[in-house]
């Protein structure tokens, strides 16, 4: 029996995020994906540690940084 049969997406790129106070009151960050090969109605809110993308984390704040300093 396979352990995990479902598909794995790969992101393509980060586009918001946001922070979200838990239960516990920790603080949790969630990003707005867009998956490679997908239409962008497929894009989602995913919490960061189902993102394994930690370079396109560090672009996605790069860029935002640039915007808000114009």
């Amino acid at each position: 029996m396979a352990a995990n049969s479902d598909p794995e997406y790969e992101v393509e790129e980060i586009l918001d995020s946001k922070k979200f106070v838990c239960e516990d009151g920790k603080f949790r960050v969630w990003y707005f994906v867009k998956f490679q090969n997908c239409p962008d109605s497929d894009n989602q809110w995913l919490p960061a540690s189902y993102c394994n993308c930690h370079a396109l984390v560090k672009k996605y704040y790069k860029k935002k940084k640039e915007r808000e300093l114009g």
